[in-house]
């Protein structure tokens, strides 16, 4: 203590802690463990006060610290981070005794850290497996108050007869805990897991939320068992091998029954899984699998799990993948109106942000309110631009980058399936049988294409049609703009053309086709005028010699 008041006397903060805002929830995780050993932090979300220059305080409340903690997380450095480590290197290197130490935090990738030349520097703390990792915590300690971390204890607790300890696997995933819970996703992903029963992934576009809701989902099941995370994306996607490798890493820290690499190396990646599961074929696990890739070798993977006795099997997936039959899968979908306002709510509540929720709803598109990690990234900014200002120039770019997600996915598909996704969105809520009621067949290519985008989570089939979530729609909107006018004009001339043949009894349901096509008449309305095409027929090209369309008249 006597040393703690010594150092205090000579630094206001023992540590300042610079960080990318999108890593802030880890952050606050990370730093409130830091203050409850007693250490006086300087963080700008805790520190800063209303009204004061931020820049100015930032860079005095730098100045009066021991040392400098770079977070390092999955987005790399902010430039206003950036600023602040040339700042503390810059005072280090003038002969200042400030520390400057790099803290790898999960999510942060090799490729990412190249680019940072002070890592070559300054020694780092690595939590990279998880924020609940003793050694690296001890280590953070240790560093701040200017000492060596001394040698690990001798005896591990898990050699001794006592229970595995308890897996942050939250840390794993980057999904802070006690945050807000989609509960009608939880309920369906609970209801899916039976013991015994097979593999549940949990599918969906991307950013919606699903490893959020792996996590919430697993927080009822855990009781009892023996919980193993795992990331399964990226470069274990690629290649399996790491994955295997991480299973056994697991094996050695929590039960000692690990294998050496030259017994791992002498299966293939298959054999070498369901050898090392074997070993723990007596214990009953929880397995969570974060981003599954949706090729065979995913396949092949849930297959090793289901294969053990007493095991359930929780994982996450862009797609449905090929090749399970017996697996379920279970679908999360976007936001409705109703969770949005409540998403926002609740984190204005958490980070103390001055919005109104009912009114911040109204002014968001709706595929942003939709989308947890678009609404998520509009809010951090609010926490220092008023929403008004942000909504009413056009959205950050970040907000765009993470609604963009869900553009890639619609990249990718060939054209007739865009041509289809098209005709879907066109479609929305309509009752299909109305339409064959009516005398028009659906083509070919259509209900072929959507049994590829159904399980693409591009299209969702409901009672009697399909639907399309409005992250959909405006991706498609921003990768091919004329596509849902096109098919609307060539749905709504056919249309006439029935319509015109019809009997008196084939009116009545092409009459109920129409009411919601009417919405995507109007919505397409606009850009159709700003495209310089007829906005009564919503026809691709302007009416012969640009003369007003006669529906129009």
């Amino acid at each position: 203590m006597v040393e703690s008041e010594a150092r205090r006397a000579a630094s206001s903060y023992d540590a300042f802690i610079s960080y990318h805002a999108m890593d802030l929830a880890l952050v606050h995780r990370l730093v409130e463990r830091l203050h409850e050993e007693g250490f006086q932090v300087f963080l700008d979300d805790w520190c800063l006060v209303a009204g004061e220059p931020w820049q100015e305080r930032q860079s005095e409340a730098l100045a009066d610290s021991s040392c400098c903690l770079v977070m390092c997380g999955a987005h790399g450095l902010g430039p206003w981070q950036e600023e602040e480590v040339r700042l503390a290197v810059s005072a280090r290197v003038s002969g200042r005794s400030l520390r400057v130490i790099p803290v790898l935090l999960p999510g942060a990738s090799d490729s990412g850290l190249e680019d940072l030349d002070f890592l070559e520097r300054f020694t780092y703390c690595d939590f990279r497996g998880g924020l609940d990792q003793p050694r690296s915590f001890t280590r953070l300690c240790a560093g701040i108050r200017g000492e060596a971390p001394g040698p690990p204890p001798a005896v591990s607790a898990l050699r001794t007869g006592q229970p595995p300890p308890a897996v942050d696997y939250r840390s794993a995933f980057h999904a802070p805990a006690g945050g807000w819970r989609r509960n009608s996703a939880v309920a369906a992903a609970r209801a899916a897991v039976t013991a015994g029963g097979p593999p549940v992934v949990l599918c969906g576009l991307p950013g919606i939320g699903k490893t959020h809701v792996l996590c919430d989902t697993a927080d009822g099941l855990r009781a009892g068992r023996t919980v193993l995370a795992l990331s399964a994306g990226g470069t274990t996607a690629a290649e399996p091998r790491y994955l295997v490798a991480e299973v056994n890493a697991w094996l050695d820290r929590t039960y000692g029954r690990g294998l050496t690499d030259e017994e791992l190396y002498l299966h293939d990646w298959p054999e070498a899984l369901a050898a090392l599961l074997a070993r723990v074929a007596d214990e009953p696990l929880l397995v969570l699998l974060d981003d599954l890739g949706t090729d065979r070798a995913g396949g092949t993977v849930l297959r090793a799990f289901a294969g053990h006795p007493d095991c359930l099997v929780l994982a996450t997936a862009a797609e449905h993948l090929v090749d399970t039959a017996d697996v379920r899968h279970v679908l999360v979908s976007p936001m409705s109106r109703a969770e949005g306002t409540d998403f926002i709510a609740h984190m204005a509540e958490r980070m103390n942000l001055p919005v109104d929720p009912q009114e911040l709803a109204e002014q968001l598109p709706a595929d942003v309110l939709s989308h947890p990690l678009a609404l998520r990234t509009f809010l951090a900014h609010t926490a220092y631009v008023p929403a008004a200002l942000l909504v009413r120039p056009g959205l950050p770019s970040d907000v765009l980058s993470a609604r963009k997600l869900v553009s890639t996915a619609v990249v990718r598909l060939p054209p007739v399936h865009r041509k289809a996704l098209a005709y879907a969105a066109v479609l929305d809520r309509v009752a299909l049988a109305d339409l064959l009621s009516a005398g028009m067949t659906l083509p070919p290519w259509f209900t072929l294409a959507l049994s590829d985008l159904v399980p693409r989570c591009l299209v969702v089939q409901v009672a009697g049609g399909v639907e399309v979530p409005q992250l959909v729609v405006q991706a498609l909107d921003d990768v091919q703009p004329a596509a849902r006018r096109t098919a609307l004009h060539e749905i709504l001339v056919e249309l006439a053309g029935l319509a015109a043949d019809a009997e008196r009894e084939g009116l009545a349901p092409l009459a109920r086709t129409l009411a919601p096509m009417a919405r995507v008449g109007a919505e397409t309305a606009i850009s159709a005028r700003a495209g310089g095409a007829c906005s009564y027929c919503v026809a691709s090209t302007p009416c012969r010699d640009r003369a007003p369309c006669r529906r129009s008249r």
